[in-house]
């Protein structure tokens, strides 16, 4: 297993785990064998973020025509956060549902 704080000691690796991150979601996006939609489960924290973030990069690298799949972007309130957290997260939860308007080829965006 990979430390995190590993990858950053040697910079090459570090790049290297990125861009095999990278080619391994776009083959599995592009695979014609597959035609299922995607769901990326989202919470807020650093993990899933950083996960929805590189799915979302890579898909809108693509040209337009090879965005065929859609992707479903779920956050579950558990409703026992912090006041101040259920807050940040609603206020993401509505930034990320103007972003996804604006990418509805491939993005499905909840109100």
């Amino acid at each position: 297993m990979t430390l995190i704080s590993d990858l950053f000691i040697d910079r090459d690796k570090f790049i290297n785990k990125l861009v095999s991150t990278r080619l391994e979601i776009m083959e599995l996006y592009t695979d014609d064998k597959d035609d299922k939609e995607w769901v990326v489960a989202w919470s807020g924290g650093k993990d899933s973020t950083v996960s929805l973030g590189l799915v979302t990069e890579v898909i809108r690298a693509l040209p337009p025509e090879n965005r065929k799949r859609r992707v479903q972007v779920i956050m579950s309130d558990t409703r026992v956060e912090n006041p101040i957290l259920a807050t940040y997260m609603r206020d993401q939860v509505d930034l990320f549902n103007q972003y996804a308007e604006r990418e509805r080829d491939y993005l499905c965006p909840r109100k």
